[in-house]
């Protein structure tokens, strides 16, 4: 090979890898999460919601939720800074993490966790559409 052959393919080489730019790094953990039990009319179940990333190219959030000491699992994802699980039973509580994700496909480690208790509700209410102000509960249903 001649050395202007040579010197060209090195520049060539040379410029492919200055030119590659490979994000490695990735997005910040999430924070401030913050989670609460809704007992409405379409709307039962846990809702979560969190500080958005700072990180310019975040693409989603993946959503975790364990029982107990249990593995969290992946429950679904979202690309805003909510979030609803409506598969929790009565009297359950349960811990969920979540993981922030970047273009590329770098992901956070999991935040801190937020526990979340799914509770009883009892008592006088008043609903108006109703005849009765007492609301009894099935404590063993499944909430889906």
């Amino acid at each position: 090979m001649k050395s202007s052959q040579f010197a060209i393919l090195f520049a060539f080489i040379s410029l492919w890898f200055l030119s590659c730019n490979i994000d490695e790094i990735p997005p910040e953990i999430v924070s401030d999460i913050r989670g609460w039990f809704t007992i409405e009319s379409n709307n039962v179940g846990v809702n979560l919601s969190w500080s958005e990333v700072s990180d310019k190219d975040i693409d989603k959030y993946i959503i975790f939720k364990s029982i107990g000491n249990s593995i969290p699992q992946e429950i679904g994802e979202t690309q805003s800074n909510y979030f609803k699980d409506s598969n929790v039973e009565w009297l359950e509580s349960y811990q969920y993490f979540i993981k922030s994700v970047d273009d590329i496909g770098n992901e956070s480690e999991l935040s801190d966790s937020i526990l979340v208790r799914v509770f009883s509700a009892s008592g006088n209410w008043e609903l108006s559409d109703y005849d009765s102000t007492f609301l009894c509960i099935n404590h063993n249903q499944l909430i889906m």
